[in-house]
């Protein structure tokens, strides 16, 4: 039987919901009357198909040196003599040689274009997460206000905005990555497997996936992964060859040696960079990373085997839940030694199913306050601070960084309590089940 608290509870969550949104755009308001970026500029921009370069630039110099060059291996010349900042394996730059083969255009426009698309994909996908997520929700209105308020969210969400204004294949990604999500609530681990295998064309520390869907004996998700990546990679191979991959190692080290102090950058490599005022926080420098620094080197190092460890390894037995399958794609960014704001276009899906889920917890309404503070550091870019530019203060600049810890804690609280199911409606049942269990049956003693 229905009772009347339920809907009273669930309309309390799609306030705080709403709130949420309302509250990051409040916060954008003064950004925006002053000029400055805000995600009520950034629509606007996406609404006029604002082109931009930061991904497609340093990768067409690459392929331009490849086709053009003295034989001299793509980052030796491109990435350490010419000092642009060329982050991606050679496999990304398949979008070019593909391009020639097929007399499809790789002009920024065109580019960007694809870009364009998947903002509303992101939207569309992460509202598609809400109605299924309230398929037990027998008040209509409030399934569709659910959905609307998951894809207004996800829409206005400032990293996947970012994304597109700045010209970012990560933007690509964050729309296949919420595809493959909806893939895994509809236990098509096939086509989710293809989707993360498709993204490591150029994000290759999602290749991470397949260690992990190997130990958890996923098979139908690690088979489809491996297909994909024997052609992208035995594709990169043919055309590039051997020594240009090889040569990318020497880049992955420079990278993990160095990272970045500038306040874009939320990782742990960041947040200690700026820390110890190892390098520039307050100006991106577009041809030099951060001075090595072997504490942040080494806190860097640690923190990502603990990140990268615990998010692969920490159980074996029973089928991966869709927690689990955040965890991964979280930990894996974060780990990162250098991710910007646009890297975490991949968590408005998160964000959502965690708010319709955790409700449900006997603690919520301390889930409710920590997710919706880290939506709001996540979605509202503050603009730098000299005075905080340095020491401990520099850590009031890494909003973003904590937010993203948070959702990490959440979804791992809510994984200890999710059962491996495989249809999306099951997960809000199982939350009910886990909600009514006794405090003396374990996971209902957490308060």
């Amino acid at each position: 039987m229905l009772h009347v608290g339920e809907g009273r509870s669930r309309a309390i969550t799609l306030a705080i919901m709403a709130l949420a949104v309302v509250t990051a755009f409040a916060l954008a308001l003064p950004a925006w009357s002053s000029g400055g970026h805000s995600i009520i500029r950034l629509l606007h921009w996406w609404l006029v198909t604002v082109d931009g370069d930061d991904s497609w630039k340093p990768m067409r110099a690459a392929y331009l040196w490849f086709k053009q060059g003295d034989g001299t291996p793509i980052y030796q010349h491109v990435f350490f003599q010419e000092h642009i900042k060329f982050q991606y394996p050679p496999s990304s730059l398949l979008i070019f040689a593909l391009g020639e083969r097929l007399g499809f255009s790789t002009s920024n426009h065109a580019l960007n274009a694809i870009g364009w698309f998947g903002v509303p994909i992101v939207a569309l996908a992460t509202g598609a997460h809400a109605w299924l997520f309230t398929r037990d929700w027998p008040e209509l209105v409030l399934r569709l206000a659910a959905t609307a308020i998951a894809a207004v969210a996800a829409l206005t969400f400032y990293p996947v905005l970012w994304s597109y204004t700045q010209g970012q294949i990560q933007l690509w990604f964050s729309a296949m990555f919420a595809l493959a999500s909806l893939c895994w609530l509809f236990d098509r681990k096939r086509a989710a497997g293809a989707l993360i295998g498709a993204i490591c064309f150029a994000k290759p520390q999602f290749l991470l996936f397949l260690v992990w869907t190997l130990w958890r004996r996923d098979w139908r998700f690690a088979g489809t992964m491996a297909v994909v990546l024997v052609l992208i990679f035995g594709a990169s191979l043919a055309v590039f060859g051997w020594a240009n991959h090889v040569d990318y190692l020497n880049a992955l080290s420079y990278m993990s040696h160095h990272g970045e102090a500038f306040i874009r950058n939320y990782t742990v490599n960041g947040v200690m960079n700026r820390l110890v005022g190892n390098g520039q926080d307050l100006e991106f420098e577009p041809n030099a990373y951060a001075p090595y620094h072997p504490l942040v080197y080494w806190t860097t190092v640690l923190s990502s085997c603990v990140l990268i460890g615990l998010a692969l390894f920490r159980r074996r037995g029973g089928a991966p839940t869709l927690f689990d399958f955040y965890i991964v794609a979280l930990s894996l960014t974060l780990a990162s030694p250098i991710a910007w704001e646009h890297h975490f276009g991949i968590m408005p899906v998160m964000f959502v199913v965690l708010a319709l889920t955790l409700a449900k917890e006997k603690a919520r309404w301390l889930s409710a306050a920590v997710l919706f503070l880290a939506f709001v550091s996540c979605d509202v870019f503050l603009p730098p601070i000299a005075s905080l530019a340095y020491g401990p203060e520099s850590m009031l600049q890494s909003p973003m960084f904590f937010g993203v810890v948070g959702v990490l804690i959440l979804l791992y609280r809510g994984s200890a309590s999710l059962p491996p199911v495989s249809k999306p409606h099951e997960y809000a049942l199982a939350i009910e089940g886990v909600a009514e269990q006794p405090a003396q049956q374990g996971i209902g003693q957490r308060a």
